[in-house]
């Protein structure tokens, strides 16, 4: 996600590069010693300039002033939404941090984390200086998840912000021939 005008200008910067990297592989394509490589080469190339291209668009689409609701799904989406507000707003750092009356590095801080260190009272702040209203719903679950001995210390984190953002509807361990769990899959309801 695109959060500034100075991320914003690098990732049109390497949009471009991305697409004439693309242009020159698909045009030695024919003279490649390795057809399929320079296939995959050329796919990848297009990928990432596609990933960039959505997300100028969005950041352009927010910062048009056309946008007038954000949605999060969980909590952690929260620190999207605030950023994404700021955007939608025309607001920079520097106009956000004066508002609030705290130093720029601080904001820039924020951001760089998604929130992790801001308190909700500082959150409330934020989306209060914004003029946002920020509803959220939450869904008592029926039963607490706990993570199994076995597990890693990752694959409990990916398991319970999948379980936060609601993307399982229960656990596919792929498991190691020693019992080791190597990774975790998860099922969309």
């Amino acid at each position: 996600m695109i959060t500034n005008e100075f991320q914003y200008q690098n990732t049109r910067r390497l949009l471009a590069e991305f697409e004439a990297l693309a242009e020159s592989l698909q045009g030695t394509a024919d003279q490649a010693p390795r057809p399929k490589v320079r296939a995959i080469e050329i796919a990848a190339a297009e990928s990432q300039a596609d990933s960039l291209r959505s997300e100028i668009v969005e950041y352009e689409h927010l910062r048009s002033g056309a946008v007038t609701t954000i949605t999060a799904s969980i909590m952690l989406g929260i620190a999207e939404l605030l950023i994404k507000a700021g955007v939608a707003r025309g607001w920079s750092q520097t106009q956000l941090a004066a508002a609030l009356g705290t130093a720029v590095q601080q904001i820039q801080r924020y951001e760089a984390t998604n929130y992790a260190s801001a308190s909700l009272a500082r959150l409330s702040d934020i989306a209060t200086a914004l003029n946002i209203e920020i509803n959220e719903t939450a869904h008592i679950r029926r039963t607490a998840w706990k993570c199994p001995r076995s597990a890693t210390t990752e694959a409990c984190k990916r398991r319970k912000y999948a379980i936060r953002t609601g993307e399982i509807a229960g656990p596919a361990w792929r498991v190691s021939r020693c019992g080791l769990i190597q990774s975790l899959v998860y099922l969309r309801t």
